[in-house]
């Protein structure tokens, strides 16, 4: 069945008020407990372990108690911001990231990882929408389905940190 154009429209319109408010209350409260790295359990060896990849260049995830998907995402994201800081001239080389991640601004490389969990948040609410549209055949089913993963207490809490729930 084709949808008529506004229908099209409106739908798009309140998919994107959902994934808005989604993003929004996994934003609000990612600062939790920073710069401190064991307020949140998990965080502390997944967030290191990346940033240790980062900085040595050893790429063994070290561990076997946590998959290394994550850990290599959050090395992946860590890096680019790396080399977006010395595109824009804020940092000189990787040293200069690492040094403002443990003595200037403590908790930054907790920061960037909690963006990659929230982002992979809201993606798990798109995604969410799409397959309970193609599913049930409606897209009434998939917004009620998208909203309500966008306010699930735990999936907005646990996408505030930088742990292997959301991810996985």
């Amino acid at each position: 069945m084709i949808m008529p154009y506004s229908s099209r429209w409106s739908t798009a319109i309140v998919l994107a008020t959902i994934l808005l408010i989604a993003a929004w209350l996994r934003f609000w409260g990612m600062d939790y407990g920073l710069p401190h790295p064991t307020a949140r359990p998990d965080e502390e060896r997944i967030v290191g372990r990346a940033f240790h990849i980062l900085a040595t260049g050893d790429f063994r995830p070290g561990t076997q108690t946590y998959p290394g998907l994550m850990i290599y995402i959050n090395t992946l994201a860590l890096a680019l911001y790396t080399w977006l800081g010395q595109l824009f001239g804020i940092y000189r080389e990787r040293f200069d990231f690492l040094f403002a991640a443990v003595v200037t601004d403590p908790g930054l490389q907790y920061r960037i990882c909690r963006t990659v969990s929230v982002l992979l948040g809201v993606a798990t609410v798109w995604s969410t929408y799409l397959l309970t549209r193609i599913g049930y055949q409606s897209r009434h089913a998939g917004l009620l389905a998208g909203a309500l993963m966008a306010t699930s207490y735990v999936h907005v809490r646990d996408s505030r940190f930088a742990t292997v729930d959301i991810g996985m």
